[in-house]
């Protein structure tokens, strides 16, 4: 098999907008939580359709992985890493339920997201979308059956520690007597406090946080719109403090790599030195932004793309920095693209500040 993923025979999933999906980074399937229960998606014909079409020579003639898997497709063909060939790298194989239907609510506004992930973008432009869902007394009591069968749970979102549902997920785990033998991973913002990561860590075997942080400074402030720099630095202290105190508990700094930052990803050298003595904290740069185009980093005219790996080569080349021959391949891919790089420029506010070598491309 020689485009195998593993994601829909051990994972399940879904999209901020409550459609079911095969992993967090897919294209979404018909099915949304208000019509199906998880335990229907999962033996759902869609997929069955999947799954056996996995088991082909070439998944990717069966129409629903083609539409679904394009983002692996296309983060491959420009020399990233994707998720699918993450997931097969992993040594063990999880099973885990992966849950973005908590809702698109937020309360930032990241240039590079959309109204779909972030109820603040949906409140700026207007757009009516539901923060989160009140899912029926049906679905409830399938989750509380399925939720058996695993035993790790990914929160993602939007910014899960601001949701009804994740606190809801929670109460479920913990009051189902098995909590200590759970694993928990949040993709967040840092939203959540010291008090209630101390219950999570109290109640669960392993908490995860994926700190979602894209630059070291008041530009992470400016990328992701409505942060205050000075509130996202004293959550990282306030959690590598539990971090220390807590060995059930894991780190990781986790970039959305883009052209917003791409060129800057050195600037976070200096603080993850501070904490190379315990492998329960890690700086990964495996998320790379496919959409919009108009931020994919592959697109980027080659001389910046020069000047970046230069700039970033031995950070990069380190061992502070996990994942990082996906960005390297992106820095010395010939994929530039002056349209869709322009295209990001002018969706840039005030980019003369931030960014002065794209200036030459305005």
């Amino acid at each position: 098999m020689s485009w195998y993923c593993p994601l829909p025979y051990n994972s399940l999933s879904n999209e901020p907008l409550g459609k079911y999906a095969l992993c967090c980074e897919s294209q979404p399937s018909p099915h949304h939580c208000n019509d199906m229960t998880i335990s229907q998606f999962k033996n759902s014909e869609y997929m069955r359709k999947v799954r056996e079409g996995f088991k082909r020579e070439n998944p990717l003639e069966v129409p629903e992985i083609a539409s679904a898997c394009y983002q692996c497709k296309l983060k491959e063909t420009q020399g990233a890493i994707s998720k699918r060939q993450r997931e097969n790298k992993e040594l063990i194989i999880k099973r885990f339920i992966e849950l973005k239907l908590i809702g698109n609510i937020c309360n930032y506004a990241c240039l590079m997201c959309s109204p779909n992930s972030s109820s603040k973008i949906a409140e700026e432009q207007g757009v009516l979308l539901p923060k989160y869902f009140n899912h029926s007394d049906e679905w409830w009591d399938d989750f509380k059956e399925v939720s058996k069968e695993y035993n790790y749970f990914k929160f993602s979102g939007g910014e899960p520690f601001m949701s009804p549902t994740t606190k809801k997920i929670i109460n479920i785990l913990i009051n189902s007597g098995r909590s200590q033998d759970i694993e928990l991973q949040f993709n967040t913002n840092g939203s959540a406090s010291k008090v209630v990561l101390q219950r999570l860590l109290k109640n669960f075997k392993t908490v995860k946080i994926c700190f979602s942080i894209d630059a070291w400074g008041e530009r992470n402030s400016f990328i992701r719109k409505h942060s205050s720099w000075d509130f996202t630095e004293d959550r990282i202290w306030d959690y590598l403090t539990l971090l220390v105190g807590n060995k059930n508990m894991t780190i990781s700094i986790h970039p959305c790599v883009s052209i917003l930052n791409i060129g800057y990803l050195y600037e976070f050298e200096n603080v993850i030195n501070q904490f190379k003595f315990t492998d329960r904290f890690n700086f990964s740069v495996s998320n790379t932004l496919a959409y919009p185009r108009y931020y994919n980093a592959a697109y980027l005219p080659q001389s910046i793309k020069q000047v970046y790996l230069e700039n970033n080569s031995e950070f990069l080349n380190s061992d502070l920095c996990d994942a990082s021959n996906s960005v390297i391949s992106l820095l010395e891919a010939d994929g530039e693209d002056l349209s869709r790089f322009k295209e990001g420029i002018s969706h840039i506010p005030n980019y003369k500040k931030w960014y002065p070598e794209f200036i030459a491309y305005a």
